[in-house]
């Protein structure tokens, strides 16, 4: 579970870094992304999110995978949405 669970983090991440403004804020704050790094990062996530719901389908079943991929994206991008949101400004007040 633990493995599927990092995937479905991995695939959080990517599919955030596909969107403009976070990649600006994230990566390189003066540059906004190549459309080729972006089509990159889209096409990553959802290749991790669907791997994820592979492992979570042989490991607990249509039903219980189901539930167990939406809980950990759940708890994955309200995570990230508070990193996103709280550390970037963080980060400028330090440096």
């Amino acid at each position: 579970m633990f493995i599927a669970s990092l995937w479905v983090f991995i695939s959080c991440i990517l599919l955030s870094l596909s969107i403009k403004r976070h990649y600006v804020s994230i990566i390189d704050q003066s540059k906004y992304p190549p459309r080729f790094g972006t089509l990159l990062f889209r096409m990553g996530g959802f290749l991790c999110l669907i791997y994820s719901f592979i492992l979570f389908l042989s490991l607990y079943g249509l039903a219980l995978g189901l539930v167990y991929l939406v809980a950990i994206f759940t708890v994955a991008s309200l995570i990230q949405t508070l990193l996103l949101s709280y550390l970037a400004t963080w980060i400028d007040k330090i440096f």
